[in-house]
């Protein structure tokens, strides 16, 4: 193919990448103030309400997430009276919501430089960009308030810089992307320990570094390339360990991130994990597959010297520990997509390279089986798209667009136009996301802010709550040590933590002012209700008590003269 016809092409595929992620993204900044809040985000806003307020995580309330995020955005909260003022309150969720959306953004632009960087190219970088930006589980999950969304554009740059930093030839340079690679891991982790899960496989990934390094820089060079990295990485843990010991409360930090989390209960399975994501985003998921398999032996016939290694030893591990982990909720994919999407480009790339008779010179046959192995994969994962839901259209509508587009790629490969063939492939797989996109606008967060509102204005500043997981009362100070209820931290609890939240209700001076008895707070004793229904009068939200102490027996002299 000539020169010429080589630039109008990938001309073509970045038009068409770019307009495939604005065209998703974009959009995201109208979902933000429309779809629904998920009670998680509810969860890390009151935690950073908390520490606006001077509280300290593990110790004044319970947490079990990393609190780079609270730190970060409490200070931002102090600006808005968000306890005085219902209108300041929604104001910041939807700061903190564009706020996650700008570090996804970033994640997107950090997803392009790595897949090119490393010898891609930017048809590689732009592809791996547009199955990022299009993917409905990143949208999804990346428009909430979590600190899974600040820590991922962090985490990928980790892996570019680690990528550079083991092919730079020169030590000294590599000693110095190692430094900063370490920074951006440790950064990572303090906002999100589930990249604790990445750890084997960058283990892994580090004795095949010291191995081939060794042998041309020596062992002690190589082990002081990863020593460094390692110092770095301590360097953001370490500025949050120092916070805590400031507050007298570093052993609570231990005990709230890793010893309570250790025997956590198991709330979910990874197989319905990856079911959702598969049913979400089957094209991506297919993808996925046959891109980490075509990576992995491109790495075997390396011996692992590739570029990709850190990538692809981390990202394995991330998919093979959710089978061990207690909750591999969906965010927990948030931190193997960018990886995931990377290596479908390069899948993407190589076939096309490979239909059109472009393929470098002494290409295996392994490979190309490996390509018609993940064509495989796609062919069957295709109809995952008519059992999957919502839909908005026809069921139908996107296999066949996808299938179409299959055909015409493949003539166009054939013709010598493998840009235009994937452009295309890509166009058609991006249907299904914008239909998904299009069923989340029609989404309402109207009666969470109508919630919100009405006990904003049935309270003051002072007034305590006792909450299932409705979140609805993030804005006031929770009566217990246990701001949320859902079944794992219910499992976590002592019978004498139970009953400290039930006697909340034996005393009126301890009495919470409201109680939103959702199914969680429910399920935690069965004399709670009663003791609610006797002392308590309904409010105009649903499911929420209120307390009124000149009426309630709770609070009659009678009441406090008993022992």
């Amino acid at each position: 193919m000539s020169a010429g016809r080589r630039n109008i092409d990938a001309s073509l595929l970045a038009v068409s990448c770019v307009l495939l992620v604005l065209g998703t993204y974009a959009p995201r900044f109208l979902l933000l103030r429309t779809r629904t809040f998920d009670p998680d985000e509810f969860q890390h806003l009151h935690a950073t309400w908390a520490v606006s307020q001077g509280l300290v995580p593990f110790r004044d309330f319970f947490e079990h997430h990393m609190p780079a995020m609270q730190l970060l955005l409490a200070p931002l909260m102090r600006v808005y009276d968000i306890a005085g003022s219902a209108d300041a309150m929604v104001q910041f969720l939807f700061v903190a919501r564009t706020a996650m959306a700008v570090c996804a953004g970033l994640a997107i632009v950090l997803t392009a430089l790595l897949a090119r960087d490393r010898n891609g190219g930017w048809s590689t970088g732009f592809i791996a960009a547009a199955l990022l930006g299009t993917s409905v589980v990143f949208l999804q999950r990346s428009l909430e308030i979590r600190p899974d969304t600040p820590s991922l554009p962090l985490w990928i740059a980790s892996l570019a810089l680690l990528a550079r930093a083991s092919t730079t030839p020169e030590p000294g340079a590599s000693r110095r992307w190692f430094v900063v690679a370490g920074l951006c891991v440790g950064g990572a982790l303090a906002f999100n320990q589930k990249l604790l899960l990445a750890g084997p496989g960058l283990a892994i990934w580090a004795s095949v570094y010291v191995r081939d390094r060794a042998s041309r820089d020596g062992y002690l060079s190589a082990m002081g390339a990863l020593v460094l990295f390692g110092l770095a990485a301590a360097v953001p843990l370490g500025v949050v360990v120092v916070w805590f010991a400031a507050h007298g409360a570093l052993a609570d930090l231990i005990s709230g991130t890793l010893i309570g989390n250790l025997g956590w209960p198991r709330e979910v399975a990874a197989s319905s994990t990856i079911r959702w994501m598969a049913l979400r985003d089957p094209i991506l998921s297919a993808l996925m597959v046959g891109g980490f398999t075509f990576e992995g032996l491109a790495l075997w016939r390396s011996r692992g010297r590739a570029g990709s290694a850190a990538a692809w030893f981390s990202g394995v591990s991330l998919l093979a520990l959710l089978f061990v982990t207690p909750t591999p909720f969906p965010q927990y994919m948030l931190l193997i997509l960018p990886i995931g999407a990377w290596f479908a480009a390069r899948l993407l790339v190589a076939a096309a390279a490979a239909i059109g008779g472009d393929a470098a010179p002494g290409v295996p046959a392994l490979r190309a089986t490996l390509l018609a192995a993940g064509a495989g994969v796609l062919a069957l994962l295709v109809p995952a798209l008519v059992v999957a839901r919502p839909v908005v259209v026809h069921p139908a509508l996107f296999p066949a667009a996808v299938l179409g587009a299959l055909v015409a790629a493949l003539a166009l490969s054939r013709r010598g136009m493998p840009q235009i063939a994937v452009a295309l492939l890509l166009a058609a797989t991006s249907l299904y996301s914008l239909q998904q996109i299009r069923w989340m606008q029609g989404l309402s967060n109207a009666e969470q802010i109508a919630s919100m509102r009405a006990l904003h204005a049935q309270t003051s500043p002072a007034t305590t709550v006792l909450d299932g997981f409705s979140g609805l009362a993030w804005f006031r100070p929770y009566a217990s040590y246990y701001g949320f209820l859902h079944p794992g931290v219910r499992a976590h609890m002592t019978s004498r933590d139970t009953q400290a939240v039930v006697a909340l209700l034996t005393r009126c001076e301890s009495a919470p002012g409201v109680v939103i008895m959702d199914g969680n707070l429910r399920a935690l004793s069965p004399t709670l209700l009663q003791g609610v229904e006797r002392s308590y009068r309904p409010g105009t939200v649903a499911d929420t008590w209120i307390l009124d102490a000149a009426t309630s027996p709770l609070c009659n002299d009678a009441m406090r003269r008993l022992p």
